[in-house]
């Protein structure tokens, strides 16, 4: 499939472009083009906040899920736009820095959880995490940024 994103998936049904994230028209998808209507149901459900238009938590809020676009769905690096890919490290509770071309290939969620008692990122493939945690949260993990601490960087 290629092309942007279904309504569904942007939040429109619900009056609320919550992601808007456009897809190159030759991004290879890893799973096919996501769709996003069970998560946005629940994310408009129960979510608690509904911040102002232009905020700076409806900002964050989509840049977090339009890079879940990518760094879930779009298996190569160079489709990537959400981040500068050759400056991106992440590092989770001071362990070595990753790249976004590790993220890529272990997956975020691997990458952001590590190894810790009830689960072993380093026994994980990509694929392996993302069938756990997709039968973990079954309608989807319904992200809400509830505040930001502090403004944008200089």
């Amino acid at each position: 499939a290629t092309g942007s994103l279904s309504d569904e998936s942007k939040g429109l049904p619900w009056g609320e472009l919550i992601r808007d994230y456009e897809p190159a028209p030759d991004t290879k998808w890893r799973f096919g083009k996501p769709n996003y209507a069970r998560v946005n149901k629940a994310y408009f459900e129960y979510r608690v906040k509904q911040h102002p238009e232009g905020s700076l938590e409806s900002i964050v809020s989509r840049i977090v899920k339009n890079w879940e676009v990518e760094s879930h769905h779009i298996g190569d690096v160079q489709q990537w736009k959400t981040m500068d890919v050759p400056k991106f490290q992440a590092a989770v509770n001071g362990g070595t820095p990753a790249n976004a071309q590790l993220m890529c290939d272990i997956g975020p969620y691997n990458l952001l959880i590590g190894d810790v008692p009830d689960y072993k990122a380093s026994l994980q493939t990509f694929e392996s995490a993302n069938t756990i945690w997709s039968n973990i949260f079954t309608q989807g993990f319904a992200f809400e940024v509830l505040e930001v601490m502090s403004g944008p960087p200089t």
